[in-house]
Order: C-alpha cells, then structure tokens, then sequence
C-alpha cells in the first residue's frame, strides 16, 4: 500500500504535464508549426540542462540568441600516446575543454584513411562502465575485455575498423576521469559529480552535452573531417540524444538501449544520477526531446528483454518511437528514422549501423 502511495505521487506529476513544452497534434501540421514548438523546446531543455552556464564564467558563448550552437575556438589538444592495432592507429589525446579542464579520449585512425581527404568522422560516446575502453575494445583487465568482446559492444573500434575515423572520449566521472586516485577500475562517479554540480547550479548531463561540443568543435576544424556523426549506447545512447538534439553540425546519431518514455520509466528503470535533470521530466517527455533532432537521420536500437525499455517493456519503447516518427512525417521523410528492437537484453547489437551509417554520410 505505502509503496503504491509513492509511485502514484510521482506519476501524477507526469500525468498533469501540459502541452507547453510537449510536441502535440495541433504541431505536426505543417513544418513551420512544428519548428516553432521545436524552438520552444529547445530553449527550454539548455535552460534545465543548465548549458549556457557552463562556459559563461569563462566568456565562452556556446549558443545564440535563438539557442543554436556557435562554433568555439578549436581546443587545444596533446597527443599523448600511439598503439598499431588491427586495421586501425589508436591515439591517446587529451583535450582541454573548458580552461584547465581537460578529456583523455582515444581517437581511431583507419590505416587505409588519407588525412589531407575529407572524410565523415564518428563521435562516439561510452555507456557505464570503464569509459572510452568500452567503445575501443581495450582494457588493462583481462576478464572484463573479454566481456566487452562477448557482448559487441566495441562499437568505436568496429566503426573503424571500417574505414571511419573516431573520437573516444571519456566524460565526467569515467575511466581516468575518476575524483579518486585510487578509484576501482570500472567504476563511476556519477552520483557524486551530479550532487555537485547541481548545488553549484549546474548539470552532470550539461557538462557530458559541452564536452562533446567541444569534439565537435576540434573535428570539424580538421582537413580530414567533412561530417559528424555520433553513436552511444545506454548511457552513451543518453548522450547522444541530448547532445545532436542540441547540436546541429551533427548530422545523424545512433542511440543504442536508451529509448524509452519518462513516464513508465522514471521508477520502474535503474538509471544513475546523470539521467535526471530538475525538473525535465514534468515538462516534457524524451521524445519531444529526440523531437529536437527531426528531420536529421535517428536509428534507436533496443533489446526487448532490456529491464531498462521501463514500465510495459519495449511497448514503452515502441510508443516513444511512433510518437518520433510522427514529427518525422511532417516533413515525409519517416525513412530517416530506423529502429532495431532485437530479442535481447541490455547490450549493443548494431545489426542495422552500418547500413545506416553508409546510406546517411
């Protein structure tokens, strides 16, 4: 009794959301009524995620009045290491991206990739777990690379291995971002940097969101890139999502074991503190958020079996993805939204990247 009393406090919060900031019918039709809610959106989620305020101290003007995003000076950057591996260079970077902060990111060179020819580039974002190893398929732990080879989920080295040049980086609170010296590999200091960064007015998911701006900035500087794109899965799918919604220089994303609707999910999935930001999930849903990427390219792949689809499974996912598809449709372009909804649990399975990748460069 008590614990329904709970559940059913919070979700009559979500259910007496209004349409403010919610893509509705009256929206989808005609594009010019749908880009208008989409500004209002889109201003309303770099208020919550608190973005401006990220470099504002610092006399960084990351976005315009109209909340578009504004190229920064490229960041500076050291190389720091280089390692030959199958079919491709893996560089060991470090970037500084706001003043005396700085990403460690490994960046996938192609053997075959001519760097004074423009290329499409792939920003690749890591889930929980031991940060950029993940995407890259390399660990100083035996047990656990095996279980990243096990489970695909390399999807940075095999995007390179295909020819595309990537960038890996770690953000706030994973691999050697720990607050600890001595912190156990694998681990993550999500909860910590997300209490923190709240009390100082800020969002752990607004630092993860300009950092990867920052990427951007720095690959679309270089001779050698002509096109972003970016991919994550789980809490790199999280990523993904908030980061092309927001910025438009990057023009298609995979988001990988992440799709699923606020409500259903806020009490019903095990997400870390970085999933929450105050006060979105009574404004809006995710997928007015994901609303923010139409008509850009979007493939969202899901599990059936992934305890995180939220309350009702991947029927919680399904409706997010028709709730997508019809902002596509404004435009007639539903073909620019793909899904893969696999039988299968919480990991990467990319049956449909590639394909994807080639038919949106």
């Amino acid at each position: 009794m008590l614990n329904k009393e709970m559940v059913q406090f919070f979700e009559s919060i979500l259910e007496e959301r209004s349409d403010e900031f919610r893509v509705t019918e009256s929206d989808l039709v005609s594009p010019s009524a749908f880009e208008k809610k989409q500004a209002k959106i889109r201003r309303k989620v770099v208020e919550l995620l608190r973005l401006r305020e990220v470099g504002a101290r610092f006399g960084m003007q990351r976005l315009d009045e109209e909340m578009h995003v504004i190229s920064l000076p490229v960041p500076d950057v050291q190389v720091l290491d280089r390692v030959s591996c199958e079919g491709y260079t893996r560089e060991h970077w470090l970037m500084e991206t706001l003043p005396g902060i700085h990403m460690p990111m490994y960046v996938l060179i192609p053997d075959e990739m001519d760097r004074t020819v423009p290329h499409p580039c792939i920003l690749a974002a890591h889930g929980h777990g031991p940060g950029k190893d993940s995407v890259c398929g390399t660990s100083p732990v035996p047990e656990v690379l095996a279980r990243m080879k096990e489970r695909g989920g390399c999807y940075g080295e095999i995007m390179a291995q295909q020819g595309y040049m990537v960038f890996a980086p770690d953000m706030w609170g994973f691999g050697e971002r720990r607050i600890h010296d001595d912190a156990k590999y694998g681990e993550r200091d999500c909860p910590a940097l997300s209490d923190a960064a709240e009390a100082c007015g800020l969002t752990l998911l607004g630092l993860f969101v300009w950092d990867h701006m920052r990427i951007v900035d720095y690959m679309l500087a270089q001779p050698y890139c002509n096109e972003v794109a970016m991919m994550g899965f789980s809490g790199g799918g999280e990523q993904t999502i908030y980061t092309t919604a927001l910025d438009e220089r990057i023009v298609w994303g995979y988001a990988g074991g992440y799709l699923h609707q606020f409500q259903g999910g806020m009490l019903y999935n095990h997400m870390c503190a970085c999933n929450f930001v105050p006060d979105l999930f009574k404004t809006m849903e995710l997928s007015d958020v994901a609303g923010l990427i139409v008509p850009r390219p979007m493939l969202y792949e899901n599990g059936t079996e992934d305890g995180l689809n939220g309350h009702g499974g991947i029927i919680n996912v399904e409706r997010a993805a028709e709730r997508i598809r019809s902002m596509y449709a404004v435009y007639g372009k539903e073909d620019c939204l793909e899904t893969n909804f696999w039988p299968g649990g919480h990991q990467y399975n990319g049956a449909k990247t590639l394909p994807f990748a080639k038919k949106h460069f």
